[in-house]
């Protein structure tokens, strides 16, 4: 049982199927392993053991009937909090949010339970999925696994951190800035921010009302093993018309990578990026032309452009929407909502010429990004400047030079309003033990090739990076 836990989804289903282990077997572990390790990362904050055991009963009578089963059947996952469960809270980590509760599953929830996976729980965010660090006061901090007191990240880190103590066999993540490869690239496991309009968002929490979030945040999944995130992703993003008009259907036939064009940056020229950081990239493009593909050193084009829509857009809404309702409750806030806010929102108002700019600017920047691709299908660039920082940081230190924690995020920014899809894989340990990743990005409708690329460096690499395995036992 020790061996599955530390293995894969797509294995989990396999031995539930050959009746290697019932679905109870693997549930019950589930739960031994999160009261063994949980204390210590505080990642899983909204169990709900009893439920999934009553479910995994049932899994388990289902496996001697004449129906058929689901791809997933019987794996145990967990879902980040601000991902709506029917009768569990959903407070989005915030002390304004306490008492609220969802009537019914997310589109995502519904098909993942749909194809027979279990739900063991929900796990912690920062406070209003906002910015890079899993902390608020709802339900406090999430410890990096692979070293207490630093940040397993935002806003998708107690996914990370629950995955990679084997929690949780996968999980379900967001990200409008990076929230799900930075968790993967801080906590050492594998997840991938899909293309835009790929995955129903119905049932996310912020919900998709402001037009920054439509274009910029996707669902995806969150996995130890690459093989997870290619059984996953096609059915997270089963569409679902009635809710989600814009998501198209996208084809996910396995692909193999052969003979790419692969640009290679390890900088975007707004932010510092540590020394081990760029190693990570270094390294992944050796391993890249090792296995066939020509590797050039080039930039994405407008990297500073695209930066500057994305606050023009994002700032604006956030000023003029969230800022108001929030200001008078500041001293409900967490410390770290609360400085980003006033250091980067307060006084901002939507000035309607500019922000309908940015909108109309940003048509001719993902043309020329897509135009680019088209000569480079993949990408490889850090996830962030630098390994897991201390919990509670507003500041960061990177190569001497202080950046504020919202401004950590250019690398994944780009990505998320030019909306492409891009994996997070882990490639090295830092000096200290950390784990450090890159990110690979790749065309819209083309998750597949992304996913496959990220393969590669997962065999060149060992992918997931076990928390234990340096001496760091969270137990």
């Amino acid at each position: 049982m020790e061996e599955l836990l530390r293995g894969s989804a797509t294995q989990m289903a396999r031995a539930i199927r050959d009746r290697e282990v019932s679905p109870v077997e693997l549930v019950e572990a589930h739960i031994a392993r999160a009261e063994k390790v949980n204390g210590e990362v505080n990642a899983l904050v909204l169990p709900r053991f009893e439920q999934a055991l009553e479910e995994a009963r049932e899994a388990e009578a289902a496996l001697d009937g004449s129906g058929g089963i689901g791809p997933l059947h019987g794996v145990p996952f967990t879902a980040k909090e601000s991902i709506e469960v029917a009768g569990m809270p959903c407070t989005d980590g915030s002390l304004l949010l306490q008492g609220q509760v969802s009537a019914e599953d997310a589109v995502v929830i519904r098909n993942i339970r749909g194809a027979g996976a279990i739900l063991l729980g929900k796990t912690n965010i920062p406070e209003l999925a906002i910015h890079y660090d899993s902390n608020n006061l709802v339900y406090g901090a999430t410890h990096n696994p692979h070293m207490h007191g630093r940040t397993a990240g935002g806003s998708s880190g107690g996914e990370g951190a629950a995955i990679a103590t084997g929690m949780s066999a996968f999980g379900v993540g967001s990200d409008y800035g990076g929230s799900i490869r930075i968790p993967c690239h801080f906590c050492g496991v594998s997840g991938i921010r899909p293309g835009r309009w790929t995955v129903p968002y119905k049932g996310h929490s912020p919900s998709s009302h402001t037009m920054s979030v439509q274009l910029a945040s996707e669902i995806g999944p969150m996995a130890r093993f690459i093989e997870d995130l290619e059984l996953l992703l096609p059915i997270f993003a089963r569409p679902d018309p009635t809710s989600d008009p814009d998501v198209y259907g996208a084809s996910f036939e396995p692909v193999s990578a052969a003979g790419l064009r692969v640009a290679s940056f390890e900088e975007d020229g707004i932010t510092p990026v540590s020394d081990e950081c760029r190693e990570a990239v270094r390294a992944a493009a050796r391993a890249l032309v090792d296995a066939g593909h020509e590797v050039v050193e080039e930039r994405p084009p407008n990297q500073a452009e695209v930066r500057e829509c994305f606050l023009t857009v994002a700032l604006s809404e956030i000023g003029s929407v969230v800022w108001p309702i929030l200001q008078p409750h500041a001293d409900q806030l967490s410390p770290q909502l609360r400085y980003m806010l006033e250091t980067k929102v307060e006084g901002e108002q939507l000035d309607l010429a500019s922000y309908v700019g940015g909108l109309t600017q940003r048509v001719d920047l993902e043309r020329a990004v897509a135009a680019w691709l088209e000569e480079n299908p993949i990408a490889i660039c850090p996830v962030a400047p630098t390994p897991a920082f201390e919990i509670g940081s507003t500041v960061i230190d990177v190569n001497g030079t202080p950046v504020d924690e919202v401004d950590l995020m250019t690398l994944c920014t780009y990505v998320n309003l030019m909306g492409l899809p891009a994996a997070a894989v882990p490639i090295k340990r830092s000096a200290d033990g950390l784990p450090v990743g890159v990110q690979v990005i790749g065309r819209r409708g083309h998750e597949m090739e992304v996913l496959a690329v990220a393969r590669q460096l997962e065999e060149a690499f060992g992918g997931w990076m076990d928390p234990e395995a340096v001496g760091q036992d969270v137990a």
